[in-house]
């Protein structure tokens, strides 16, 4: 199951990769990218602390009913959520049509004239996707609490072509296509999702009853992560605002090179994580904590094996990785080295994303939001001060030094809170097989990179060079992994022989 969802989130976010450079290719990082990419942001950012903070509390709840009281009652919850998320939806949509101009010189104070306008109309067009981004926070959660997590990600597929399409269009017809192409991508996506809903014994119901128990406990649960979630998008809203005053095109860059990051955060994190945590939330209900302990050390065990080198090939190649992804077109040599050394910054902070995602389901599960929340807003106060302080003394670099520092804060205050309330983590056998992650990363990178330079040397095709590199850096790594005994590499191993699913629980 985790090897398709892997799988199936590559292919999703290759189309992404192709979607930004086509982007970068027709128009670059310039003034009309900045409108367009912070025509997507706004949407997004003023409902995500409602559908996130909703899709979050509603796995364990869910579960709770259907332990205690069956399926049924399950999908009458399921309806209930779906019908507040419409009203939610309905009046942020107004709001957001209303007061356009505003919001759009709140999130981007640094657009003016024409980039400004089109920011507005992109926005207003971007908003009709609230009803379809709200439906799919709780279809998405409704199927990954019943165990089905590809409808989701195969769902998404469809996306980036679509607004590939529209950014084509936009070169040959009018610009508005390529925001356009971004709200059919979303409608699209939720129109391939409902099938699969529906074959999963959902039904939709009229009738709103807002006294329902189980829904006001969510809604209690809920607070405290959109709280922690408006905190953060308000951190968001300031790095786009610092980027667009600091650098023309500086929204854009801050895009390209976190797009690369979150590439790797959803392929490997995200992936894992999605199935991890009804797995956790279960456990957690049962309370049967050895399973529990076992199911986290090899989470994490999994998340360093991929992230760390991940996060060292980005950070020593950030600007080929750039050249190769977007330079070409009208993407510059300075937006290259610009991108290259936002990306260099970004990619440090890939494994403590890695961890603080494992950490913070870990308290969903147990239905604890409070304690993520508290620490999350001490860590995006923490990056606030850290943005504006290094913006003002090393320019659009400091926002991605601020975000990799403020990740580092908080991971290590979820570690200590953790241990405490749910579970003694082993620290020290989680850092000592950490520094053989890094070894071994380190071994293979250095032998795969003299490889490169040999191949170089003698003039044999790229295409050819590249395979034997891609061969060589796995086989080294997987080799100094089991030489250097790092915890869990043969379940690992046996998980890629075998069913993934089955793993989560030996």
């Amino acid at each position: 199951m985790a090897i398709l969802l892997i799988f199936t989130t590559f292919l999703s976010k290759i189309l992404g990769f192709v979607r930004d450079v086509a982007l970068s290719y027709f128009y670059g990082a310039s003034e009309i990218t900045d409108a367009y990419l912070i025509s997507l942001t706004i949407p997004g950012t003023i409902f995500s602390f409602i559908g996130v903070g909703i899709a979050t509390s509603y796995i364990p709840i869910y579960h709770e009913i259907n332990e205690k009281k069956g399926k049924n009652f399950g999908l009458v919850f399921t309806n209930e959520v779906i019908k507040i998320v419409f009203l939610i939806s309905t009046f942020l949509m107004i709001f957001i049509l209303l007061f356009s101009e505003q919001i759009v010189t709140v999130f981007a104070s640094g657009l003016e004239g024409e980039s400004f306008k089109l920011a507005v109309d992109f926005t207003r067009i971007s908003s009709s996707t609230l009803y379809f981004s709200g439906l799919i926070y709780v279809l998405k959660a409704y199927s990954e609490a019943n165990g089905n997590y590809l409808i989701p990600a195969f769902s998404s597929l469809p996306n980036s072509l679509i607004s590939i399409g529209g950014i084509y269009l936009s070169t040959i017809y009018s610009v508005y296509w390529m925001s356009i192409g971004s709200a059919l991508s979303i409608f699209v996506q939720l129109l391939i999702m409902l099938p699969f809903i529906y074959k999963n014994k959902f039904s939709f119901r009229a009738k709103l009853n807002l006294e329902s128990n189980y829904l006001n406990k969510m809604i209690y649960i809920s607070l405290p992560v959109m709280l922690g979630v408006s905190v953060n998008q308000i951190n968001i809203l300031i790095d786009r605002t610092l980027a667009s005053s600091s650098f023309e095109g500086g929204i854009s860059i801050i895009t390209y090179a976190s797009r690369v990051v979150f590439f790797v955060q959803d392929l490997f994190v995200i992936s894992i994580v999605t199935i991890m945590y009804p797995v956790i939330s279960r456990l957690l209900i049962r309370k049967s904590n050895i399973e529990l302990s076992r199911v986290i050390e090899k989470t994490f065990a999994f998340i360093n094996i991929l992230l760390v080198p991940s996060m060292l090939i980005s950070f020593i190649y950030s600007e080929e990785i750039v050249r190769i992804l977007y330079g070409r077109g009208e993407f510059t040599q300075e937006s290259i080295f610009i991108t290259s050394s936002v990306l260099r910054f970004y990619s440090l902070g890939m494994l403590f994303y890695g961890w603080k995602e494992i950490l913070v389901r870990g308290f969903y599960g147990s239905q604890d939001t409070k304690t993520p929340t508290i620490n999350s807003m001490i860590s995006t106060i923490s990056n606030i001060i850290l943005s504006v302080v290094l913006v003002n003394t090393v320019g659009i670099i400091g926002l991605p030094i601020a975000t990799t520092l403020s990740s580092i804060l908080l991971t290590m205050l979820l570690f200590v809170k953790f241990s405490k309330k749910i579970i003694q983590l082993p620290l020290n056998l989680l850092f000592i097989d950490l520094l053989k992650v890094f070894v071994a990363s380190g071994l293979a990178i250095y032998v795969s990179d003299e490889i490169y330079n040999y191949l170089d040397s003698l003039n044999i095709h790229l295409s050819i060079t590249f395979s034997i590199l891609a061969f060589s850096l796995v086989n080294i790594y997987v080799i100094s992994l089991v030489v250097l005994k790092v915890n869990n590499v043969k379940s690992i191993m046996e998980l890629i022989k075998n069913k993934f699913g089955s793993w989560w629980r030996k």
